[in-house]
């Protein structure tokens, strides 16, 4: 089949998240599975405008307030069979949506990565997070004839709410960030794993890294050799975040005991992953929370918020959820995983079994009986 993907990071933009990540390895494993793949992003510094990565035949073009009309050009020049499904990112962050659904006059299916109203609320004014709000309403109504791709089913069922048909909406979970090469890394005791925290991910506000300092001054007094590790990457939406981050540090008194990284490498990353005895992820809203398998695939028990699936974290199995924004919760439930040794142990290797559920393998083929049950060419 001829697929065209439709999306603003390629894997190979420095600002590349969790939903990059996910459609670039599905848009790869599916060049594996003998397809071939176009995908359209924008540009960044220094790129190139094409070149293949993976077997992936990319094009960038576009910023994120021109790519929508680039791709809609694009698309209109190239002949009634060029691809038989496009594959869009509907919606996602500080960009314009494509609106595809308005020029694709056949099999599309959208990738839509989580409901965005949390985080909208957290990241934006009000005004703009009301108008942005009424734009996700409004690209649910405009696609709600059309399929979609979803991560969990969490979003699943955040999207009916909001118009979406239940029943076009197809669940495809995704695999490690890091890849299925974890599982062969030695699995650390708790013994021999120092009392750290640690949180991976985009400062970004919604993801409510400050909720993991407040917490850690509470455990810190607790158990005053705890370390908290904030190894976060810098995004293009929230500069001044881990600025307000560092000063919060400060302000709580926990300069020696919180450590800053930035842009770590990825063997640094399975390092920090396999050394810590757990993994912190307060966000409000995530799509599934890749970073979980990570951890679990290292080992390594998480403590989330009630933002983060179920399909990825069972409570008390492979780590402890609390709803979001009680930091006192958070703290009793770090604390736990800190210090219990036998919890640690019970949920260390559950989250072992939990990690290895998930592949990029099986993902990719169920998104590929997808799109093989109609397919029709696009004009």
């Amino acid at each position: 089949m001829k697929l065209l993907f439709l999306a603003y990071r390629d894997s190979r933009n420095p600002f590349v998240a969790g939903g990059d990540i996910y459609i670039n390895n599905m848009a790869k494993r599916l060049v594996s599975l003998g397809h071939s793949v176009t995908l359209v992003s924008s540009t960044f510094s220094s790129c190139r405008k094409k070149e293949v990565i993976d077997g992936v035949n990319v094009i960038r073009m576009g910023t994120w307030l021109t790519m929508f009309l680039r791709v809609f050009v694009f698309y209109t020049k190239h002949p009634k069979g060029s691809f038989d499904v496009v594959i869009e990112e509907v919606i996602g962050g500080q960009r314009l949506p494509f609106f595809a659904s308005v020029y694709v006059k056949c099999r599309l299916i959208g990738i839509w990565h989580q409901r965005h109203k949390e985080i909208f609320k957290y990241q934006y004014p009000l005004p703009i997070t009301l108008s942005l709000s009424f734009l996700e309403r409004f690209l649910a109504l405009l696609y709600r004839r059309r399929e979609i791709i979803v991560s969990s089913y969490k979003t699943r069922d955040d999207l009916t709410r909001i118009g979406l048909e239940k029943q076009r909406i197809h669940v495809v979970h995704p695999g490690p960030g890091l890849g299925n090469n974890l599982f062969h890394r030695k699995i650390c005791s708790f013994s021999s794993r120092k009392p750290t925290i640690v949180f991976l991910g985009k400062l970004r506000r919604y993801k409510l890294v400050h909720h993991a300092l407040l917490a850690t001054k509470i455990v810190h007094e607790k158990i005053p050799e705890c370390k908290l590790i904030i190894a976060g990457r810098r995004t293009d939406v929230d500069f001044r975040y881990e600025e307000l981050l560092q000063n919060l540090t400060q302000q709580l008194r926990l300069s020696k005991a919180v450590i800053f990284k930035q842009d770590i490498a990825e063997d640094e990353k399975k390092e920090i992953l396999s050394e810590s005895r757990v993994l912190v992820l307060p966000s409000a809203i995530e799509g599934f929370g890749i970073v979980v398998l990570e951890a679990n695939a290292c080992g390594t028990p998480v403590v989330v918020s009630s933002g983060i699936p179920t399909d990825v974290v069972i409570d008390r199995y492979n780590g402890l959820r609390y709803s979001v924004g009680d930091t006192e919760a958070l703290s009793d439930a770090l604390l736990e995983v800190l210090s219990n040794r036998k919890s640690w142990e019970r949920m260390s290797r559950n989250a072992l079994r939990q990690a290895r559920r998930f592949s990029w393998a099986r993902s990719a083929a169920k998104l590929e009986n997808i799109l093989v049950q109609r397919n029709e060419n696009c004009a």
